[in-house]
C-alpha cells in the first residue's frame, strides 16, 4: 500500500514538473493553439552562377559586331556575335574585341549582369589565339570609363535596355545590327556609378 502510494506520488510529482518545464519553455499544454510555432525558414542558399564554358576564340572578324562608345578614342569596340549568350542566371556572356589604330588587338571573355550593374571576366585572348582562363574571376562594379566606355555603353544601349536586359542574345544582335549612334540617355543606373 505503502509502495502504490509512494508510486502515485512520484507520478504526480513527474506530471506537475513536466508540466511547469512545458510552461517555463513557452509551451501550453492546456491551450495547444498557443504552443510555439514548429515552423523552421529554409536555409537561404546564395544563387549560383550558371556554369562558364569557354566560346571559340573570336578570330573571324566576319563575326564581329561593331559598336561605337561615348568616350573619346581611336579604338574600335567589337562583340563577337557566335559568343554572345545569356545564361540560365540572366548574365549576357561574350567575346570583346578591342583593336587599337595600329592593329594591335585586346581580346576578353565576360560576364554582364544587368540587374547590379556589374562585369566579370572569365579569360584573357593570347597572342596565339588561344584563351588563358582568369584563376577565381570576381564581379566588379561597372565604371564609366572616359579613355574606352564599352562597358557603359553595353551596360546602357544594348544589353540592358530599360534596366531590365533584352530576353535574348538574338535581340542583342539585331539591336547593334541597327548600329543605332544615339547618344546614351542619362537618366540610366550607371549615373550612380559616376
Amino acid at each position: 500500500m505503502i509502495a502504490r502510494a509512494l508510486l502515485k506520488a512520484t507520478v504526480l510529482v513527474a506530471g506537475l514538473a513536466a508540466s511547469v518545464g512545458a510552461l517555463a519553455g513557452g509551451a501550453n499544454p492546456f491551450n495547444p493553439q498557443a504552443a510555439p510555432s514548429r515552423y523552421v525558414e529554409p536555409e537561404k542558399k546564395p544563387s549560383q552562377e550558371a556554369e562558364v564554358v569557354l566560346p571559340a576564340y573570336p578570330d573571324d572578324k566576319a563575326r564581329w559586331l561593331r559598336f561605337e562608345t561615348t568616350a573619346e578614342t581611336r579604338n574600335r569596340f567589337f562583340i563577337d556575335r557566335e559568343s554572345l549568350s545569356i545564361a540560365e542566371d540572366r548574365t549576357i556572356r561574350y567575346a570583346l574585341v578591342i583593336e587599337s589604330p595600329s592593329g594591335v588587338r585586346n581580346v576578353s571573355y565576360e560576364g554582364m549582369r544587368c540587374s547590379s550593374a556589374d562585369i566579370k571576366t572569365y579569360a584573357w585572348g593570347t597572342s596565339e589565339g588561344k584563351w588563358y582562363a582568369a584563376k577565381e574571376p570576381q564581379w566588379q562594379p561597372i565604371r564609366v570609363d572616359r579613355m574606352n566606355g564599352q562597358h557603359e555603353t553595353l551596360y546602357e544601349r544594348y544589353f540592358c535596355e530599360a534596366a531590365t536586359g533584352m530576353r535574348s542574345a538574338s535581340d542583342i544582335i539585331r539591336v547593334m545590327q541597327q548600329k543605332d549612334r544615339r547618344v546614351p540617355t542619362t537618366a540610366n543606373p550607371l549615373r550612380l556609378f559616376q
